[in-house]
């Protein structure tokens, strides 16, 4: 009789620790599946890269970039011209392009831009984005002149800060070979041998060269808070010299 007592004892012990044993394993499977709020650690999220973080100090982002949001071959701008300046006030763009005809005096007037004749960049030194536009002007004889208008963004508008004439007598003396910017200023690069003019122009020197020129004329501008002025002196380079 005792011996059977104490076997249903020990069988009961055994259940009891079995049933504590399998408790804790079920406990411990739960914690592990299951973390609490405390374990969840924002490193242990992904991070969301936005434009913004891939840009370097000192760009804009260009998906919020208000200047980018103009149409400027759709735009009115005031007519600076040295030339064609009293002919009307304004170019006003439909598509990139511009016309005055005067058919008494067999005028004909054209001005046209393309995308490709925009320019975007920081000249302000406000970590906002410029848009210099390039025009071509044609009035039929031989040479023509070249535009160029400089716009930034305030309050929501476009805002004109400088303009900008090349011209010259050859086919393409005068012309604009490349526009970028350097350190914060405009460089401006022109076919020919030109003098920069204080109104802001240039003239070309070689009016009987016709498209043969074998220099460039690279001139620097610096934004001062109030207008865009040269800075140093005209480089005349030769054609095949690059950038540097």
């Amino acid at each position: 009789m005792i011996c059977g007592i104490k076997h249903l004892s020990l069988n009961y012990t055994v259940a009891v620790l079995c049933f504590v044993v399998g408790l804790g394993a079920v406990s411990i499977f739960s914690f592990k599946q299951v973390p609490s709020k405390a374990d969840i650690s924002p490193v242990n999220i992904p991070e969301v890269v936005t434009y913004d973080s891939l840009c370097t100090k000192g760009q804009t982002s260009l998906p919020k970039s208000q200047i980018r949001r103009i149409d400027f071959l759709n735009f009115a701008y005031p007519n600076k011209s040295l030339g064609y300046g009293t002919i009307q006030s304004a170019i006003e763009l439909t598509g990139g392009e511009f016309e005055i005809s005067n058919l008494k005096e067999n005028f004909l007037w054209l001005v046209s831009a393309s995308p490709d004749n925009i320019t975007y960049a920081d000249l302000t030194n406000d970590g906002e984005e410029e848009a210099i536009i390039e025009m071509f002007s044609d009035s039929g004889a031989s040479g023509g002149e070249h535009f160029l208008y400089v716009y930034t963004m305030a309050r929501g508008q476009a805002k004109f800060l400088w303009f900008f004439e090349t011209h010259g007598s050859g086919t393409d003396i005068g012309g604009i070979k490349e526009i970028y910017s350097r350190d914060g200023d405009l460089i401006l690069e022109i076919y020919g041998k030109n003098k920069v003019s204080g109104k802001g122009s240039t003239v070309a020197e070689d009016y009987e060269c016709d498209g043969c020129y074998k220099e460039f004329t690279r001139a620097r501008f610096h934004w001062n808070g109030k207008s865009f002025k040269q800075k140093g002196k005209a480089e005349i380079l030769p054609l095949a010299d690059k950038q540097n």
